[in-house]
């Protein structure tokens, strides 16, 4: 089973979440709506489903080191705002 995040709101715009259990998206969206009397009839309040099993990859594998070490390579090669104005201003 994965673990879900679902997000919803009340008749006021104020917005919750519950977490579930279930294989995929539409049967935590069911599951929601069973343990949340608001939305037995209301299933537009469901605003978002997430599957935040999907997101384990992120803590395994120094994978927040990769992406950090990817992102200061990228940057390396980009040039700020101040250098673009810069060269903006030797040209006229």
């Amino acid at each position: 089973m994965k673990h879900f995040s679902i997000a919803y709101v009340d008749q006021k715009n104020d917005s919750f979440e519950i977490c579930e259990y279930a294989e995929n998206a539409d049967e935590a969206v069911n599951h929601a709506m069973e343990d949340i009397p608001l939305l037995k009839g209301h299933k537009e309040y469901i605003y978002r489903c997430t599957n935040e099993s999907a997101l384990d990859w992120l803590q395994k594998n120094n994978i927040k080191e990769d992406l950090f070490n990817k992102e200061n390579n990228l940057n390396k090669d980009k040039k700020s705002l101040f250098d673009y104005l810069g060269f903006f201003f030797k040209k006229f």
